[in-house]
């Protein structure tokens, strides 16, 4: 299923030669540091914990994706647990996608290997993993003109003239992750051959450590520089190399205390964590470090479920910096519905990509007010009508943004941003939709453009055979956005910048899809983008990158488990 998002502020729409495929896996990042934003960054993979109980003793599943033009996509997931409490696994992706334009193939290598452990007396289990990325992509700077494109009367993407037409990017990131915990109740508790097998999550007190180290490097290579497209040329007009490198180093110690009172359970804690981090551009190195203290509560019943952190720095250089995070969600005893609401307000370092940055093309050294948000989201979930209500208020200071010479700039007033997402499912017969529709309102300013409407919907027939086993779906994908201002993007920095008032939206892209259900199996068809050149070419991802045309897709995904 397609899957259409709008990203508020710094902007990952993926230029014409990206592919729709993601390796991407979330987690909750905790660190403040943060080397900079790069529209690469939605290729990579994280570690990501795994449980420890409840599986397959053996699960893998295969997921390939064949695309026209030579697109190839794979992602082979193997998981097994070994024993009760010991559980390994392997994610590996691999992509080669060329693109519709010149100069665009994009080549992604992954991999996260892992393990969990937790012993039989419940005393200790840890989770460890190490993931590594490399992507390498071709870069351009955009067709030459917007006209070149919207007036070809015979349209052959990869023939259209195009800026920068001798680059590279090369992207690698390296994680190595580590938790672990001691449950110092069940440590010293007496246990003999008629007691019950304890739990780990159960009353007492547990220590936890947890350390993350991150590597990171991106260079631009370009060997045949076009100077009508850069400004500056610092040192060598004819070919340079623009790079950056991150390291850092985050950790933490955490004592929490678990304990019951009638039906609910409480947790209650407190800890210290540190960042190390160092950032490198051209000859130039940036080392800081933060120490902060952490509080931490939990609370839950048959009704309730509640979150608090708090996290204040206890470093002289960021004494100011601060975050807080709340989160209450109410369920009925008969869950006919479950509703939450959530605050998150911060003070924290901005990006050091934003504040320091040399290279060829690019200079500048800022320091930047911390950037301060409040964050605000409520909903409502109710699934027995398949339907999902959120709004979201966001505010925002010293935002920073990258003005029209592709540098960065903070703004001088506070940003305020509201939206509303409504997902809803819907079938009668053999026949369903599913929806979502996302409405969006910010402060005018250079800084943030995003659509006031967002629509995906998903129409389609379905239906099966042979006493199930055989399952079938065909319909139709649409998303649509309303017109709002375009970006620019600077491939040497990979960033997205203010643009040049062209404007691009109303118009829907519509996808073919089929797919088949045998056994564990799902096979698909997709025609992507099918009316693309049907009406006038005015679909963009940013300025000068057009969206990617009609494409056509096979696939499959095959769940292997025992």
């Amino acid at each position: 299923m397609t899957r259409f998002t709008v990203i508020f502020g710094r902007p990952k729409i993926r230029k014409p030669r990206s592919a729709s495929f993601s390796f991407l896996n979330n987690l909750n990042d905790y660190r403040f540091f943060n080397d900079g934003f790069n529209q690469f960054d939605a290729y990579l993979i994280r570690p990501d914990q795994t449980t420890l109980n409840g599986l397959k003793r053996r699960f893998t599943n295969v997921n390939y994706h064949l695309g026209s033009k030579k697109e190839q996509h794979i992602l082979i997931s193997h998981k097994q647990e070994f024993r009760k409490g010991l559980v390994a696994g392997l994610d590996f992706g691999a992509l080669s996608s060329p693109g519709d334009f010149s100069r665009q193939l994009n080549k992604n290598r992954n991999f996260n290997i892992y393990a969990g452990y937790e012993s039989k007396a419940k005393t200790y289990r840890n989770f460890i993993s190490y993931t590594s990325n490399k992507v390498e992509n071709q870069e351009n700077g955009g067709i030459v003109a917007d006209s070149v494109f919207e007036d070809a009367s015979d349209l052959n993407s990869k023939t259209l003239p195009i800026s920068l037409g001798c680059n590279l990017t090369h992207r690698t990131r390296d994680y190595f992750f580590i938790k672990q915990q001691f449950h110092l109740s069940n440590l010293f508790k007496n246990i003999d051959s008629t007691s019950s097998e304890p739990e780990f999550d159960n009353t007492g007190f547990v220590i936890s450590h947890t350390s993350w180290w991150s590597r990171k490097s991106v260079e631009f290579v370009n060997l045949n520089a076009d100077t009508s497209y850069f400004t500056n040329f610092y040192k060598d007009s004819t070919a340079t190399d623009d790079s950056s490198f991150y390291y850092d180093g985050f950790h933490q110690v955490v004592l929490d205390y678990n304990f019951k009172l009638n039906d609910a359970r409480f947790s209650l804690g407190g800890g210290y964590e540190y960042q190390d981090a160092h950032y490198r551009t051209d000859s130039i190195n940036f080392d800081q470090f933060l120490g902060s203290a952490l509080l931490q509560a939990h609370f839950e019943d048959h009704l309730f479920n509640a979150d608090f952190s708090f996290r204040k720095s206890i470093s002289d250089t960021y004494e100011k910096v601060i975050e807080s995070r709340l989160y209450v969600a109410f369920s009925p005893i008969s869950k006919r519905y479950k509703t939450w609401a959530s605050l998150n307000i911060s003070k924290r370092p901005q990006y050091f990509k934003d504040q320091l940055y040399v290279s060829n093309h690019f200079r500048w050294s800022n320091d930047f007010d911390l950037a301060e948000q409040l964050r605000f989201e409520t909903g409502i979930l109710i699934p027995s009508l398949k339907l999902k209500v959120q709004a979201t208020y966001l505010n925002v200071g010293n935002y920073v943004f990258y003005n029209e010479k592709a540098e960065p700039e903070m703004l001088g007033k506070k940003l305020n941003y509201l939206e509303a997402r409504i997902t809803h499912s819907w079938q009668t017969g053999k026949f369903g939709t599913d929806n979502m529709i996302r409405l969006q309102n910010v402060d005018e300013s250079p800084a943030v453009y995003v659509p006031t409407v967002a629509l995906f919907s998903s129409l389609y027939y379905h239906n099966s055979f042979f006493k199930n086993a055989l399952r079938l779906r065909l319909g139709v994908d649409v998303t649509f956005s309303s017109e709002s201002e375009l970006y620019q993007y600077m491939p040497a920095t990979g960033v997205f910048y203010e643009s040049t008032s062209k404007k691009s939206g109303n118009y829907p892209r519509l996808d073919l899809v089929g797919v088949l259900k045998i056994g564990t199996a799902n096979i698909f068809v997709k025609l992507e983008h099918f009316n693309a050149g049907l009406s006038e070419r005015d679909y963009y991802g940013a300025y000068l990158h057009p969206l990617t045309g009609r494409n056509f897709k096979f696939g499959l995904s095959w769940d292997l488990a025992d």
